[in-house]
């Protein structure tokens, strides 16, 4: 039997109708042998992720889109909920704490806004992990119209991803988890949890050419544990939560944004700096903030979210 579940990450909303697929069907052993290999071409972890990278490059540059470039914090996280999937044997851009790629590239330290592909293989035959392994999965991603988004994203920087094998009975599970990552620019740590009354601070620089746009807040209930079971009966994507608030960096935006009257958000365009202050409102107690950044990368037209961070609130 093999099972092939992949998922998705949905931006900001932006394709919250997004559909997953799971397949099941009994394949040959020669069927098994020409999609994954056997240990003729098997990689070592170093080696599968450096073909990867290559494969998405590659479709980058075709795309007339820069190349991506490892990033080892990247690289930490995607290794983790992979090896975490495939120890649980569940499929879900949330982890068993109920948290998103966002939420949790923001805990190991990372300030930048980050997406996420992944794929979850079981099958009761034994697993390698080989190239032709790799370029199944790269093939599967980029079939799909909303993997392949992701994979193109314009605002991407740095990559990292990961490959993990668990054996539990009969059954071999491998995870696969893909992090692209936006880095525009530096920006301060904001803490993981605060308290009403308090009073938060975000600063930052952009890099070159980054033109400022707004920052949003959006607002969402504080997550709670989740088991495997749970895990893989959520949708296969998800979304962050809406804006509730856009405070203004670029002056012409200052009209259609949503204004928070105890925040105050100001840019120094001599300086690509920008800073936030604000006092937690009452009525954010049980929930988490996330503090979105949207800017314009150099050569793009768009505005794009190039950061995000989370900071739960307790009353």
């Amino acid at each position: 039997m093999l099972r092939l579940i992949y998922s998705l990450l949905a931006l900001l909303l932006l394709f919250p109708t997004t559909a997953w697929c799971q397949e099941e069907q009994l394949l040959s052993r020669e069927q098994l042998l020409e999609l994954y290999g056997d240990s003729t071409d098997e990689l070592n972890e170093t080696e599968a992720n450096a073909l990867l990278l290559d494969l998405v490059n590659h479709e980058r540059e075709q795309a007339g889109l820069p190349k991506l470039a490892p990033l080892d914090l990247a690289a930490f996280m995607a290794r983790r909920h992979a090896s975490d999937m495939a120890r649980d044997g569940y499929s879900a851009h949330y982890d068993t704490d109920g948290r998103n790629p966002v939420e949790r590239y923001n805990r190991l330290g990372g300030t930048d806004y980050v997406q996420e592909n992944l794929i979850l293989l079981e099958i009761d035959w034994p697993l390698l992990l080989t190239e032709r392994l790799v370029r199944s999965f790269h093939r599967e991603w980029m079939a799909s119209p909303e993997h392949r988004r992701t994979l193109l994203s314009p605002q991407a920087t740095h990559y990292g991803s990961s490959f993990e094998l668990f054996r539990v009975g009969g059954l071999y599970r491998m995870g696969a988890v893909q992090e692209f990552v936006c880095e525009r620019g530096d920006y301060s740590r904001l803490p993981q949890l605060m308290s009403v009354g308090e009073r938060l601070q975000l600063g930052g620089q952009f890099q070159q050419g980054v033109e400022p746009g707004y920052i949003g807040i959006g607002l969402q209930p504080t997550a709670a544990g989740l088991s495997p079971a749970q895990l893989n009966a959520m949708p296969k994507y998800y979304t962050l939560p809406e804006e509730s608030f856009q405070l203004p960096l670029d002056p012409q935006l200052i009209e259609q944004a949503m204004q928070l009257p105890s925040a105050r958000a100001s840019y120094d365009a001599q300086a690509s700096s920008f800073s936030l202050e604000l006092e937690i409102p009452a009525d954010w107690a049980g929930r988490t903030a996330y503090f979105y950044i949207f800017a314009q990368p150099p050569g793009d037209t768009e505005l794009r979210c190039i950061s995000c961070q989370t900071v739960s609130i307790e009353s």
